[in-house]
């Protein structure tokens, strides 16, 4: 099967807005989408310390318990989660109004990884499309890899997007199905990753198996 490079996806993206013959309807309009990003900022807070840093061990068992599902779970009001899933199941018709809502840095939720880290609402709304997009997909998992010309860190959605340009992105994203977004997003990943080059042959099968596998269900 013929792929397009990743630099040839970008620029096809960046000059082409074809209307896909079977692409999704919406009756989403901005007001509604405006209203479910407002939902997106956490009427919470960021965690308190309590929550991140908890060491009194077992003598306050609700305290423990509450530290315990925010370090597995994140920190995230139930009205923001609400929202999330709410705006996922719109998909990429959206793309275009959620967008313009990329560099709002109002507090929307927090999650521990090496250290604990607040998201802004702009972080949230790419994740949003990120699910959307890439849900099903599953690649191999790692924050940074050798390969064969030095090093690189894991391709996402988001640097995808910053290539493209989001707007752009956005207005193609529209007119075409989510199966369709996701198989050029895995198309542009494995080019990434191709790019990058591999140290051996076990890294490149262990990289681009879960690639091929993805591509051979869409």
């Amino acid at each position: 099967m013929f792929r397009l490079p990743a630099c040839a996806l970008a620029l096809f993206w960046s000059c082409y807005y074809g209307v896909a013959g079977d692409a999704p309807k919406t009756d989403a309009t901005a007001s509604v989408v405006a209203k479910l990003v407002e939902q997106l900022v956490s009427p919470i807070g960021p965690p308190p310390e309590e929550v991140k840093e908890y060491n009194g061990g077992k003598a306050d068992t609700k305290k423990l318990e509450g530290h315990l599902k925010a370090l597995s779970e994140g920190w995230m009001d139930p009205q923001v989660a609400k929202a999330r899933e709410k705006l996922i199941s719109m998909g990429t018709p959206i793309f275009p109004e959620l967008v313009k809502h990329l560099d709002d840095k109002r507090y929307s939720y927090s999650f521990c990884y090496a250290a604990w880290l607040d998201h802004p609402v702009g972080y949230a709304v790419q994740q949003i499309m990120a699910e959307v997009v890439g849900g099903g997909f599953r690649p191999y998992g790692y924050k940074w890899r050798d390969n064969s010309n030095g090093s690189n860190g894991q391709p996402s959605f988001g640097q995808m997007m910053r290539e493209i340009g989001a707007e752009k992105y956005a207005e193609h994203a529209k007119r075409i199905t989510t199966k369709q977004a996701e198989k050029e997003y895995v198309q542009w990943y494995m080019e990434k990753e191709k790019g990058h080059g591999f140290k051996n042959k076990q890294q490149e099968q262990d990289i681009l198996g879960p690639c091929f596998k993805r591509l051979s269900e869409l």
